[in-house]
């Protein structure tokens, strides 16, 4: 059993990345990461298919700005596929997943990046992926998937794996905003005139939409007045409390939840779906099953709440003793009972 980190303190927001500026715009805490002081890292959210398909995208795109050729660049590609199917080998949940050189995502972003490759081969220093940018003033920092530049027109690509439309046929809000954080970036840095931003994906097709720089500068004010707020609220806040915002779409993979008290009492109420619920309680009764292999705990809540119980596998309880604090997390169900999954783990209090 791991243990949990105290929290020593936090700072304010010194700069901020696209993802940093999609969780501020729900809850400061959990948007913190460096300005966020802990006496030992937080628990790692266990990866699912689509969180390792956009990590291989990265890693793709970032060997596809420097591989000389299509040979060296699948040849490396080969490696990160036997990487990605050690770590999906690796973790209980993850093991029906099959072979990841058969899923579409790999494949997908293979391919985005193989077209890069060529691009970058065909047109010189013009073609950037995998470009990182930080805007004039330092605020803002992003990863462009891929920009082209000719003369004073850009050309700004995000590929997605994912369908570019939400449930009403619209451009995701989300995917809007972030070309128009990278656009910032662009035109802080790049001496050109026209922009076009443009997504990608392979259920889609492309869509783009041409960029002014004054568009540009009034989303970048919008993200500053944001981060002036929370930077005021952390200021002027003595607890963790005062910075959480529980909600279902703050508190969705979250990597605070396992410290974070106010999620913990408010995570029946936000229509949690996933493996994400959290208990926090004292071991108060530890019943062995007459199988051996599964063992009951009573556990006396920290806070205000119900006494549970809980049924988990009995290697897991090995270590526990009466008396100990432990945090449960990954756990499913509700406000009426909890259960143990392939993704639960447990913690001890630091």
């Amino acid at each position: 059993m791991d243990l949990l980190p105290s929290v020593i303190g936090f700072t304010e927001f010194r700069d901020l990345s696209f993802q940093e500026h999609v969780r501020l715009r729900s809850c400061v805490l959990g948007a913190m990461s460096d300005n966020l002081h802990l006496s030992r890292p937080l628990p790692v959210i266990l990866p699912n298919r689509a969180t390792l398909i956009g990590r291989f995208h990265h890693r793709a795109m970032e060997l596809a700005s420097k591989a000389p050729s299509i040979h060296d660049l699948d040849a490396q590609l080969d490696q990160e596929i036997e990487v990605l199917q050690r770590e999906v080998d690796s973790w209980p949940h993850l093991r029906r997943c099959g072979s990841v050189s058969g899923w579409d995502g790999v494949n997908q972003a293979i391919a985005v990046a193989e077209r890069a490759t060529r691009r970058r081969a065909s047109e010189g220093a013009t073609v950037r992926p995998e470009l990182t940018l930080r805007s004039r003033d330092g605020l803002l920092v992003g990863r462009l998937d891929l920009f082209t530049v000719s003369g004073t027109r850009g050309i700004l690509t995000e590929y997605k794996t994912s369908s570019l439309r939400d449930e009403r046929g619209a451009i995701r809000q989300e995917y809007v905003d972030q070309i128009l954080f990278y656009s910032v970036l662009v035109f802080d840095n790049h001496a050109i005139e026209v922009l076009i931003a443009r997504l990608e994906s392979p259920r889609d097709g492309i869509w783009e939409q041409e960029v002014q720089r004054a568009v540009a500068t009034d989303f970048k004010a919008r993200i500053v007045n944001l981060l002036q707020e929370a930077n005021r609220r952390i200021s002027t806040t003595q607890s963790m409390d005062g910075l959480a915002q529980p909600s279902l779409e703050a508190c969705t993979r979250c990597d605070k939840t396992a410290i974070c008290s106010a999620f913990q009492r408010h995570q029946f109420e936000i229509g949690l779906t996933g493996n994400e619920y959290v208990l926090d309680g004292i071991v108060d009764e530890l019943v062995t099953a007459e199988s051996a292999r599964t063992v009951e705990l009573g556990l006396s809540s920290v806070g205000s709440g119900p006494r549970r119980t809980l049924r988990l596998p009995a290697q897991m309880a090995v270590d526990m003793k009466l008396g100990g604090r432990y945090v449960f997390t990954g756990l499913a169900g509700g406000s009426s009972s909890l259960r143990w999954t392939d993704e639960s783990r447990i913690f001890v209090r630091d």
